[in-house]
């Protein structure tokens, strides 16, 4: 018997084959080196690393789930605020459709103060991650801070977004009657 007083070696082996196509030539080896080794766990480089970056993917996982919700809580939260200041517009929006505005134009206008806030909001958020980039750089694997694909794909999530959460009030505004908007108090 080994007694209380055995320690663990890692044995590392450069091949071709995978891991366990060598398992049982290994554990062979070993017993005929000297019987009482004993080969426990047998695996390759890349399971190790795989295992390795459990916890990793696992914080990466959680914050994407974090992320979208959110985006989906700005997103809402914007809709309720183009919702409301279409509504508190509504007899502007009726004023200008009854002196020659079209549908479009009122609802670019709509649009247009509600993505404003996002675009500046955008803008802001770039410029920091940017100057945050040398800190931040310690805690990305595979991805570099300076990453411009996947700023790009954020901001493009973030205006499809903020755009769809703005497209309805603005559309329902747009629709308004002017005579009944001019009616209302």
């Amino acid at each position: 018997t080994l007694g209380s007083n055995w320690n663990p070696i890692t044995l590392t082996i450069r091949t071709q084959l995978p891991a366990a196509a060598l398992a049982a030539s290994l554990r062979d080896t070993l017993r005929e080196v000297d019987p009482r080794l004993v080969a426990e766990n047998i695996a390759g480089i890349r399971e190790d690393v795989e295992a390795s970056l459990w916890n990793e993917r696992a914080v990466s996982w959680v914050s994407t789930v974090f992320a979208a919700l959110a985006a989906a809580i700005v997103s809402a939260g914007l809709f309720g605020f183009v919702a409301y200041l279409a509504a508190t517009r509504k007899r502007e929006a009726g004023i200008r459709l009854a002196i020659g505005a079209t549908p479009a134009n009122v609802a670019m206008l709509m649009l247009n103060q509600g993505l404003w806030p996002v675009v500046i909001g955008l803008a802001a958020g770039l410029a920091g991650g940017l100057a945050a980039t040398r800190f931040a750089q310690s805690f990305l694997f595979g991805v570099s801070p300076g990453d411009l694909s996947t700023a790009a794909a954020v901001v493009a999530l973030m205006l499809m977004a903020s755009l769809a959460a703005c497209a309805i009030p603005a559309w329902r505004v747009s629709r308004t009657d002017p005579a009944e908007a001019l009616r209302a108090e």
